[in-house]
């Protein structure tokens, strides 16, 4: 058993069956468990927020390339969050629960749920954010 302290109020504990001969094969240890955890996390927000199992596709292809864009797109939102400007810290700010014991403690749920807030206003779509001019069909040369 390994117990680390630091990562939070309470030592986490946790059960290896690796050798341990000293604090670097405690941190390999803890490192892999962390980056396994995010893992995890990923296809839980995968399965949660995005409804993916409820995707019905007619092909394998067509699935891959679902998985792919909704990688890309939580690698994104993933990027976004650690860059933690204004813009992120907005999105983050509406998915606070109006009940305080509900707090969503991870950030990729909270920015997701922000963002589906956010667009759940827009009824007209992108066409209206920006002015966007009408060109002419005739060529010029000036």
């Amino acid at each position: 058993m390994v117990v680390v302290y630091g990562y939070g109020e309470k030592p986490m504990k946790l059960l290896t069956n690796h050798s341990i001969n000293g604090k670097d094969d405690v941190l390999r240890i803890l490192k892999s468990y962390i980056t396994r955890w995010r893992i995890e996390e990923l296809f839980r927000v995968q399965k949660e927020e995005f409804q993916l199992e409820k995707t019905r596709t007619m092909t394998v292809s067509s699935l891959r390339i679902l998985y792919t864009l909704m990688n890309c797109l939580v690698g994104h939102y993933s990027l976004a969050i650690e860059k933690s400007n204004y813009h992120t810290q907005t999105v983050l700010a509406r998915a606070r629960p109006s009940n305080k014991r509900k707090k969503i403690k991870f950030y990729l749920y909270r920015f997701i749920r922000g963002i589906s807030k956010i667009l759940s206003f827009d009824t007209v779509g992108i066409r209206y954010f920006y002015k966007v001019e009408k060109r002419s069909n005739q060529l010029s040369l000036l």
